[in-house]
């Protein structure tokens, strides 16, 4: 994982992944119980979204991440002591602008591999 890390500023929410796990059908016509058979297949760890406070700079640093795939953090609050570290790149970046209303960017981070815990 990486050595130095960029701090997202302004960041608003954090939105962890739904892992699930694919499953494979293992029914053959032998089977005398007539009842599909299955096995776990495939572990996908998701997406992770966050929300930040809007700025050029964090938008141009962002963007210039797209297509590559990077190593990232996401740290608990204070008051707790966990630190989720994984590879991944961004699927989306989104900065909708609405009246009165802070202006905010949105992104999300495809997980490539396994999540580290620690």
């Amino acid at each position: 994982m990486g050595s130095s890390w960029v701090a997202v500023p302004g960041l608003k929410t954090v939105n962890l992944p739904n892992i699930t796990v694919t499953s494979i059908d293992t029914t053959h016509l032998g089977l005398t119980s007539y009842q599909k058979t299955f096995m776990p297949g495939m572990i996908d760890n998701g997406s992770i979204s966050f929300t930040c406070e809007f700025s050029e700079s964090i938008f141009t640093t962002l963007h210039g991440m797209l297509r590559d795939v990077v190593d990232w953090r996401v740290t608990a609050p204070a008051d707790e002591s966990v630190v989720a570290s994984f590879s991944g790149f961004l699927t989306s970046i989104q900065q909708p602008f609405e009246p009165d209303a802070e202006a905010v960017l949105t992104a999300e981070i495809k997980v490539s591999g396994d999540v580290s815990l620690s």
